[in-house]
């Protein structure tokens, strides 16, 4: 007697449809406070990816449950993706990817500064790392070096801080969160 469960639970073109789905989240995603356009555009596109993934799902579950336990591995992958990106696996990675320039730029900026004892702000835009159109400046009250990322969040803006002081600042109109060693994530109200 022929076994009438399938090969692959999950159709090779739903595969793809949702890593599509995860990269764009995942481009979206990979600053702080994100890009905007880019996280409507994902959120429009993901949710009908979502209500098809889940629809073969309960499908298959209902229709083949033993081929279902056999094809577990194909139908992990969105939860793995999904996953990655509540982890903020975007955001760390180019981070990191970007590290050596950010830590150049602060050296710069925190010298120019003359040790953050003026302000300071570079007059140009520039590429720093994986990140393009970026505005450095130094903030003597909070004593960091802020990059700001042009072109992200909706309402406040978003950027990455150097801070020179063993805590985080507090009492700042910007919200700092701590990132990796003396890197923070920052909010900058506009």
């Amino acid at each position: 007697m022929a076994d009438s469960a399938p090969r692959r639970a999950v159709r090779p073109g739903v595969q793809w449809v949702v890593v599509l789905s995860f990269l764009v989240w995942a481009w979206a995603s990979s600053t702080p406070n994100g890009y905007f356009e880019w996280v409507a555009f994902a959120l429009l596109w993901s949710l009908p990816v979502a209500g098809m993934w889940l629809a073969g799902l309960v499908y298959w579950l209902r229709r083949e449950p033993r081929a279902m336990r056999a094809a577990w591995r194909s139908w992990a992958l969105a939860p793995l993706l999904v996953l990655l990106l509540v982890l903020d696996a975007p955001l760390y990675l180019r981070f990191a990817a970007s590290l050596p320039a950010l830590n150049s730029a602060a050296d710069e900026a925190w010298a120019a500064s003359e040790q953050g004892s003026r302000e300071w702000f570079a007059r140009e835009q520039r590429r720093i790392g994986l990140y393009g159109d970026c505005g450095l400046s130094v903030d003597p009250a909070t004593r960091s070096v802020v990059v700001e990322l042009y072109g992200t969040g909706w309402i406040d803006s978003g950027g990455f801080a150097y801070v020179h002081s063993d805590e985080s600042p507090r009492d700042t109109p910007h919200r700092y969160r701590q990132l990796w060693g003396r890197w923070h994530r920052v909010s900058l109200d506009s």
